[in-house]
Protein backbone atom coordinates (compact mmCIF):
# COMPACT_ATOMS: atom_id res chain seq x y z
CA UNK A 1 0.00 0.00 0.00
CA UNK A 2 1.40 3.31 -1.28
CA UNK A 3 0.35 6.43 0.98
CA UNK A 4 1.22 10.15 0.04
CA UNK A 5 4.11 11.58 2.48
CA UNK A 6 2.94 14.85 4.10
CA UNK A 7 4.75 17.63 2.18
CA UNK A 8 8.52 17.94 3.63
CA UNK A 9 8.43 14.74 5.13
CA UNK A 10 11.40 13.52 2.24
CA UNK A 11 13.12 16.91 3.37
CA UNK A 12 13.56 16.16 6.90
CA UNK A 13 16.96 13.91 8.10
CA UNK A 14 15.98 10.42 9.37
CA UNK A 15 15.94 11.28 13.10
CA UNK A 16 13.57 13.85 12.66
CA UNK A 17 11.66 11.44 10.47
CA UNK A 18 11.50 8.88 13.11
CA UNK A 19 10.48 11.82 15.51
CA UNK A 20 7.19 13.01 12.99
CA UNK A 21 6.31 8.96 13.19
CA UNK A 22 6.67 8.78 16.78
CA UNK A 23 4.82 12.26 17.42
CA UNK A 24 1.87 10.62 14.78
CA UNK A 25 2.16 7.46 16.96
CA UNK A 26 1.37 9.27 20.44
CA UNK A 27 -1.59 11.04 18.71
CA UNK A 28 -2.98 8.26 17.34
CA UNK A 29 -2.99 6.68 20.91
CA UNK A 30 -4.01 9.54 22.30
CA UNK A 31 -7.42 8.57 20.99
CA UNK A 32 -8.56 5.17 21.84
CA UNK A 33 -11.91 5.50 21.45
CA UNK A 34 -11.52 5.90 18.18
CA UNK A 35 -9.43 2.56 17.83
CA UNK A 36 -11.17 -0.43 16.69
CA UNK A 37 -9.45 -3.70 17.34
CA UNK A 38 -10.60 -6.38 16.03
CA UNK A 39 -12.01 -9.16 18.09
CA UNK A 40 -9.70 -11.75 17.78
CA UNK A 41 -7.52 -9.18 19.49
CA UNK A 42 -10.01 -8.48 22.47
CA UNK A 43 -10.11 -12.32 22.70
CA UNK A 44 -6.00 -12.45 23.16
CA UNK A 45 -6.34 -10.02 25.92
CA UNK A 46 -8.81 -11.46 27.78
CA UNK A 47 -6.66 -14.56 27.48
CA UNK A 48 -3.57 -13.18 28.66
CA UNK A 49 -5.51 -11.05 31.41
CA UNK A 50 -6.74 -15.13 32.45
CA UNK A 51 -3.37 -16.27 32.80
CA UNK A 52 -1.89 -13.16 34.81
CA UNK A 53 -0.47 -14.33 38.22
CA UNK A 54 0.23 -10.77 39.89
CA UNK A 55 2.40 -12.82 42.42
CA UNK A 56 4.77 -13.48 39.76
CA UNK A 57 4.87 -9.88 38.14
CA UNK A 58 7.65 -7.29 38.35
CA UNK A 59 7.47 -3.63 37.91
CA UNK A 60 9.32 -2.50 33.80
CA UNK A 61 12.32 -0.68 35.82
CA UNK A 62 12.99 -4.01 37.57
CA UNK A 63 13.18 -5.85 34.31
CA UNK A 64 15.21 -3.68 32.36
CA UNK A 65 17.52 -3.40 35.29
CA UNK A 66 18.29 -6.83 35.13
CA UNK A 67 18.40 -7.25 31.47
CA UNK A 68 20.75 -4.27 31.24
CA UNK A 69 23.29 -6.18 33.48
CA UNK A 70 22.29 -9.54 32.02
CA UNK A 71 23.51 -8.04 28.28
CA UNK A 72 25.64 -5.21 29.24
CA UNK A 73 23.59 -2.01 28.88
CA UNK A 74 22.64 0.05 32.11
Amino acid sequence: MQIPLPTGFDQLNRAEQINYIGDLWDWFISQPDDTIAPQWHMDIVQERLADHDPERSQPWTNVKQRLGRKYGEQ
